[in-house]
């Protein structure tokens, strides 16, 4: 589900596992020692030129968007030469034993940030699941909805409706049947660090019977080690100009094991499940 940016997470951790500030990042700049300081004023005019070339090409690519009707899906090898102009680097490692991801029907994945699906889009075409607010007034993400194959849902309009929940409950599973394309979504709900732990993962989707495709993303800014690649509680328009600054971000995509729903197992216990592997294979804790 899309990360909910203007909320603070309630989450409670407890025992030996880490305070709820290590999950996630608040600043993309880290604190800066005499070097650092010295690599972020020799780059900032490099920056500030790749910002304006990128939002040339960004506006350039929007407008052309703007003329094609409904969702547009690229072939993969177009936006593995595309996303690099912009600013993301994206690999992928399938694990032995793993179905290729366009054979799976849903991808479970830690949240990163709000450029998570792309990394995604260069390994095969996919839909997305994001909440409706993630849309609502954003202009540009409006347009760019049509690349990512992003299914908007507001749960919570559903939940307010006697009967909606488990119409869009039937609505999701459906489009899942039908569809050749595997549904993505980051059921964490919240953009974490992915360097202290996993978040409780929303036991939505884990409900509709079907196998599940973990996997785990890893973000960095390799050139420039002293920012960070997300943040909480930012915009999507402060993400785009951030992305657009530095030289790129790197994002590493680990394929898990397809894992299906044990006999007398709960959604609850099934997506705790998947949360931990995902968890496991980060080399961090479940909380």
């Amino acid at each position: 589900m899309a990360t909910r940016r203007h909320e603070k997470p309630t989450t409670t951790l407890i025992g030996d596992l880490p305070p709820l500030e290590r999950l996630f990042t608040f600043r993309h700049l880290k604190p800066l020692s005499f070097s650092g300081k010295l690599l972020l004023v020799a780059y900032f005019p490099f920056g500030i030129a790749l910002v304006l070339l990128r939002l040339s090409l960004f506006f350039l690519i929007g407008t052309l968007l703007l003329l094609l009707p409904g969702q547009i899906f690229l072939p993969t090898f177009l936006v593995r030469l595309m996303l690099p102009i912009f600013g993301i680097v994206a690999s992928h490692e399938l694990l032995p034993g793993t179905r290729p991801p366009h054979k799976a029907s849903i991808i479970a994945c830690n949240h990163r940030g709000g450029f998570d699906v792309f990394p995604f889009l260069t390994i095969c075409p996919v839909n997305v699941l994001l909440d409706k607010g993630f849309f609502d007034g954003h202009f540009v993400a409006k347009q760019f909805q049509k690349v990512v194959g992003a299914i908007p849902i507001d749960r919570a309009a559903a939940r307010a409706v006697e009967g909606g929940a488990e119409k869009l409950r039937q609505s999701l599973a459906a489009h899942i049947r039908n569809s050749k394309r595997p549904l993505l979504f980051f059921p964490e709900g919240w953009d974490t660090n992915g360097q202290a732990g996993v978040l409780v993962f929303q036991k939505f989707l884990f409900s509709l019977g079907v196998p599940v495709q973990p996997a785990t993303l890893v973000a960095d800014v390799p050139l420039l080690p002293i920012f960070e690649p997300s943040k909480l509680g930012s915009t999507i328009f402060r993400e785009v100009m951030f992305l657009f600054f530095v030289p790129y971000i790197r994002y590493r995509v680990k394929l898990l094991p397809e894992v299906s729903i044990l006999p007398n197992e709960s959604a609850h216990e099934f997506a705790g499940r998947v949360q931990h592997l995902v968890a496991r294979s980060l080399n961090i804790c479940p909380t």
